[in-house]
This record gives structure tokens, C-alpha cells and sequence, in this order.
């Protein structure tokens, strides 16, 4: 399992804008084959700079479906959240590979 992952932080003002308008990015994204769900984690820790922090992951099986999505639709997440919410938000990405799942 591969996970992409996208660490937002956001003007709380934006905050239900932004998560309403990233639920549908996930419907659309979904929707085009290349993950198997998708997921919006609300980071606990209080940022410095202010804001609200979320962890958004997007699951797949394989790699190359992860490097198709970032050819394919990370530059249309990208010019979409510049479009709305410019100024408001800063991301950073990460790649991760599931290397052990624990389940009970």
C-alpha cells in the first residue's frame, strides 16, 4: 500500500469552505480509478504560525498509480486550491509505502 500524503495547514476562516470543496476533490479524484479511498485527518497540535492543520491521504495498491496521480490530478488539486483559496493555505507532500499494518 502506498500513501500520498498532503499536510495543509489553512486560515481557520476558510476551514468548512475548504473541507467541503476537498470532499468533492476526493469524489472527482476517486472516481478516476487511481486510489482506493482517500482520507482528511485534523492534526491536534496547535501551529505557531495559527490555523488549522489537516493530514489528507489518498491510498493505492501501487506505485505507479501514485505517479499517475501525481502527473494527472496534483497540478489540478494545486491550480483549483490557488484558485479559491489563495494566500489562505501552505501544504507540503509526502510519499509513504506501508511497510507493516497492525490490526487487533
Amino acid at each position: 500500500m502506498f500513501i500520498y500524503n498532503i499536510t495543509f495547514n489553512i486560515e481557520e476562516s476558510i476551514q468548512q469552505e475548504w473541507l467541503t470543496w476537498m470532499h468533492h476533490f476526493f469524489v472527482e479524484t476517486i472516481s478516476f480509478g487511481n486510489f482506493i479511498s482517500a482520507n482528511i485527518h485534523q492534526v491536534l497540535i496547535k501551529e505557531e504560525m495559527g490555523g488549522v492543520t489537516y493530514a489528507v491521504q489518498f491510498n493505492t495498491p501501487t506505485q505507479e498509480t501514485l505517479k499517475q496521480f501525481q502527473y494527472q490530478e496534483l497540478t489540478l488539486l494545486e491550480t483549483q486550491m490557488q484558485q479559491l483559496f489563495n494566500g489562505k493555505y501552505v501544504f507540503f507532500h509526502t510519499e509513504l509505502k506501508m511497510v507493516t499494518q497492525f490490526q487487533p
